[in-house]
């Protein structure tokens, strides 16, 4: 049941709402989070989190949880580059495994000051454990699937109205802040007046597009040069927005023939 009143609003369930939500919860503040999202991220976002976020995970408690997410702890997180996927490597630079980790910042010292060294992580599993830490503190209701409409400052607080995304209900709740961490898109932040620089930039960029993954004919990949394989591994999907899904025909990656696609299928984002 969400509260119909409480003394902080947060609205976006993302990684800066739900570490308000566990930072208010352990001093004794009550909140309500609430975001349109049916749960936690579920696509790849950003895959690193660095040294200072990890510190503070230790400081709540549960800095070990995230580090044991992502890839094994015995797998490496160096950074490569390549003059192509499968070809001549330019240079590494060498970061530590999870396991590796853990044993080195207690050996490490010198210009190196953090409690923690940074964890190659996706953003979609750190966030799982953020929601599952600040559901559990007294005082927090954690609600995904509920999106904010309306608010309004009342001078005492403020007045809002929420909805349930799948169904329509309506509540209505007051609260004594309200916090905005609801992304570049932000009800809030459009609401009371403030401009984002670069607004139309930011349109184009984070509304929804149709992604479509294209699987090329065969008698297409049967055209590529053979001595050309790293041209071969592209064509046998290639992803493109459109209104390239349109044409029938089309020349990739320099390569001067025409295609015919075999199949394509709608990504929703």
């Amino acid at each position: 049941m969400i509260p119909t009143k409480t003394q902080v609003l947060i609205v976006g369930g993302g990684p800066c709402g739900l570490m308000l939500a566990n930072e208010l919860g352990r001093r004794g503040v009550a909140a309500v989070l609430v975001d349109q999202k049916p749960t936690t991220a579920f696509s790849p976002q950003a895959n690193a989190t660095q040294a200072r976020s990890m510190e503070h995970y230790r400081r709540l408690g549960f800095a070990h949880e995230i580090r044991a997410l992502g890839l094994p702890d015995d797998y490496p997180t160096d950074i490569a580059y390549f003059t192509r996927y499968a070809g001549h490597e330019l240079t590494r630079f060498s970061l530590p495994s999870s396991a590796e980790a853990t044993r080195l910042i207690r050996t490490m010292g010198g210009s190196w000051s953090a409690a923690e060294l940074p964890h190659r992580v996706s953003q979609k599993f750190v966030e799982q454990v953020l929601r599952r830490h600040a559901a559990a503190l007294p005082g927090i209701s954690v609600n995904f699937g509920w999106r904010l409409t309306a608010f309004a400052d009342t001078g005492a607080g403020i007045e809002a109205t929420i909805a349930n995304v799948a169904s329509g209900e309506e509540r209505r709740l007051t609260a004594h802040y309200l916090f905005g961490a609801d992304g570049p898109r932000s009800l809030v932040r459009r609401q009371l007046g403030y401009e984002y620089v670069g607004e139309q930039m930011v349109k184009n960029i984070v509304h929804p597009v149709r992604v479509y993954r294209v699987r090329m004919a065969a008698e297409a990949q049967s055209q590529i040069p053979i001595d050309q394989p790293e041209q071969r591994l592209r064509f046998r999907e290639v992803i493109f927005t459109p209104p390239l899904v349109r044409c029938r025909e089309f020349v990739l990656f320099g390569v001067e023939r025409s295609f015919l696609i075999e199949s394509a299928v709608l990504f929703n984002f």
